[in-house]
């Protein structure tokens, strides 16, 4: 079985809740039944039942999303703290630069969609290296992909 970052799919997680509703509402049921179980029990039955329902509910909300990576190399942006510009260099994975970019904006890295601009740029100039192995110049390729909107 492949690897995976979650150890339940949603799905499962959802059914096995199910479950657990489900066997407490009939342990409750017969417990009803045989008029053994006075009304604190139930009370405390029913709030155990509440804590586990909405545990398992905050642990399914936690599931993280998988940050954008690229395929081969890797990209650092800087910016100087009172500038609107950022220079993008790009490199292969073995530290070489293969090319570079000022681009008139600053680059918000918090956002997973700038990451992924910048991600499809680094391809394009990968693609270019790996078949002529020359830094290419002029190219715009990071103002290409934050124009597109």
């Amino acid at each position: 079985m492949p690897y995976s970052t979650q150890p339940w799919s949603p799905g499962e997680i959802l059914s096995g809740q199910l479950a657990v509703c489900l066997l407490l509402g009939q342990l409750i049921t017969k417990r009803k039944h045989t008029n053994t179980m006075n009304t604190s029990s139930q009370l405390r039955l029913a709030f155990m039942a509440l804590v586990f329902t909405t545990s398992s509910f905050a642990a399914q909300a936690q599931t993280t999303k998988e940050q954008p990576v690229a395929k081969d190399g890797f990209w650092v942006v800087e910016t100087a703290p009172k500038s609107d510009q950022s220079i993008v260099r790009f490199y292969t994975n073995e530290q070489k630069l293969i090319y570079e970019e000022t681009v008139a904006r600053k680059l918000n890295l918090a956002r997973r969609q700038t990451k992924q601009q910048l991600n499809v740029a680094l391809d394009q100039a990968m693609f270019v290296w790996n078949a002529t192995h020359k830094v290419p110049t002029d190219r715009q390729w990071v103002s290409v992909q934050f124009e597109k909107k």
